[in-house]
């Protein structure tokens, strides 16, 4: 099974349990795909744990407060699967994304 395949088939899990989960995730307001896995393995089982994971209340707190970067970085990724690998505009858009990169990463001008 792809990883997309399965970061979807785990919010269909969660959205039995958090209605509305897949419509947050497809607008890019839901935790990192790797959240939505491990939520979903015990979505089933223990549905408050799984929720529990979704906030990020089994995080340990002295670790700091999590940043968002990577998580908008994943959406991003995400979208990009999209791009079909026959799509005549594909080279195109990745060009524009690693401009979008270069203009913007820390320390460019």
């Amino acid at each position: 099974m792809k990883r997309a395949e399965k970061v979807l088939d785990a919010a269909e899990k969660l959205d039995k349990i958090e209605p509305g989960f897949k419509k947050k995730m497809m607008d890019g307001e839901a935790p990192a795909k790797s959240t939505i896995v491990e939520a979903a393995k015990v979505a089933e089982s223990n549905p408050e744990k799984a929720k529990e994971i979704l906030q990020g209340k089994d995080k340990d707190p002295a670790k700091g407060k999590p940043s968002s970067g990577m998580q908008y970085a994943r959406m991003a990724t995400f979208q990009l699967d999209k791009i079909s690998k026959n799509d005549t505009e594909r080279d195109e858009a990745f060009d524009y994304v690693i401009n979008w990169i270069s203009n913007n990463r820390k320390g460019s001008k």
